[in-house]
């Protein structure tokens, strides 16, 4: 109980912090300006899903398997793989920034990249501290880290522009950015330092083991944000950067909406991996099915509110500005209900230590996803973005479906009757406590 409540604070406080943010800085920022900010988060997010990608996977997978003796190299060869993959990425934001920002019509973007290599740096030890702790089970120390970072963040956003008053350009947000991180950093050593020692103990066997597994890992979540990130890097690079402002707009309103499916993946994950060494795929299948269920109850009701009144959700989020993001709104957030059947997707692959299952799947549906937007955005404009993108989505959870139902023995039917058996739990509970 306790993981699963600090793991959805975790979640829940990102997007909130950010939620703030991006009230504040849309108001604040032109349109070209937002886009240019729109573009940098989609990339830099790529880099540290990927990292995640990576690293995580491989380390919560061998701590919950092997023998505690073999913990610190673990831990040891995990960090030197974050190192290396920090230097790496930043060496070519460095080489490359100026020919990114030159393809995607932004010139801003060559001064942001460059920033951000400071933010970087500070994601090795905050990404690793969050490793050891989700590991070991421990998820309080991740949520406090994050709202810190994000926290700071949205604190020195709202003194700067409501409070003092004073004009901000994208650049500066990327340095308050580096500072949240920081700091978030400092926060989350308290609660991993128990969980370190002061040698580093790494061993070939262990960087090999981890690089193995983590590559699929890596591969899949950066083919994985080509289905997030595509359609605003073509519709900067074909439309203009002022478009990705209005088609952001509504994707960060369907975004908030992806936590639960986030959430439930990260503390499944090592749920998973013990139930399958313990009882098998029926077990596994019967997590999947619950896990699906209980991410879908919020969503639905908020998509039906969103339908009922985009132009009211637009208004208070984004500003009068942003209505012409009505209809990409309308179309982006039907995609949301299918997300959480190919994200436990990818966490029962990696159970049944098949990930390369899951980079081929998300490979290809990246791929078709790519040459959708392409044929939708040059011919119908940002909306064919939104289109696109739902189509890719409709085809993953079909082929998610059948290959699951090929595995574990998966059912549609059981997963809906879950998400009724939690409506019926709730309104329960509702009842008693109206009673009282």
């Amino acid at each position: 109980m306790k993981s699963g409540f600090f793991t959805i604070s975790q979640r829940l406080s990102v997007p909130l912090f950010g939620v703030g943010s991006f009230l504040i800085i849309i108001r604040s920022l032109s349109e070209y300006e937002m886009g240019a900010w729109a573009l940098f988060l989609n990339m830099v997010t790529t880099l540290e899903v990927a990292r995640n990608g990576l690293i995580k996977g491989a380390i919560v997978r061998f701590y919950n398997s092997e023998e505690k003796s073999q913990h610190e190299s673990i831990r040891a060869s995990s960090l030197l793989i974050n190192t290396i993959y920090t230097i790496i990425t930043t060496s070519l934001l460095i080489i490359f920034a100026s020919t990114i920002a030159n393809a995607l019509n932004t010139p801003l973007l060559t001064d942001m990249l460059y920033l951000y290599t400071i933010s970087a740096i500070f994601m090795i030890p905050f990404s690793h501290f969050e490793y050891i702790q989700q590991s070991n089970m421990n998820f309080k120390g991740v949520f406090y880290g994050y709202l810190t970072k994000q926290g700071l963040f949205f604190l020195t956003i709202l003194t700067t522009i409501i409070l003092l008053d004073i004009n901000v350009n994208p650049r500066h947000l990327v340095v308050a950015q580096a500072f949240g991180i920081l700091i978030g950093t400092i926060i989350s050593f308290k609660f991993a330092r128990k969980y370190l020692s002061m040698t580093l103990k790494i061993k070939k066997e262990w960087v090999k083991k981890q690089w193995s597994f983590g590559k699929y890992g890596f591969l899949t979540n950066v083919s994985n944000s080509g289905l997030t990130t595509t359609d605003h890097l073509l519709i900067g690079g074909i439309v203009s950067t002022a478009s990705v402002a209005v088609y952001n707009a509504a994707s960060r309103i369907t975004n908030i909406f992806i936590i639960p499916s986030v959430a439930i993946a990260d503390i499944l994950y090592p749920k998973s991996v013990d139930a399958q060494s313990k009882s098998g795929n029926d077990a596994v299948r019967i997590l999947y099915e619950k896990a699906v269920g209980a991410t879908l109850v919020p969503m639905i009701p908020v998509i039906l509110i969103i339908w009922a009144f985009p132009e009211l959700i637009i208004e208070i989020l984004a500003g009068s500005k942003y209505l012409d993001s009505i209809n990409v709104l309308k179309v982006a957030i039907l995609s949301i209900v299918l997300l959480p059947f190919m994200k436990q997707f990818g966490t029962m692959m990696n159970t049944l230590e098949k990930p390369h299952f899951n980079f081929y799947f998300v490979l290809s549906l990246s791929i078709f996803n790519l040459l959708m937007n392409y044929l939708f955005i040059s011919n119908i404009g940002i909306l064919g973005a939104a289109y696109a993108t739902l189509l890719s989505y409709f085809i993953g959870f079909i082929a998610s479906q059948i290959i699951l139902k090929r595995m574990i023995n998966s059912s549609i039917k059981r997963i809906v009757f879950n998400t009724f058996l939690f409506y019926k739990d709730i309104f329960n509970l509702l009842s008693k406590i109206k009673n009282k």
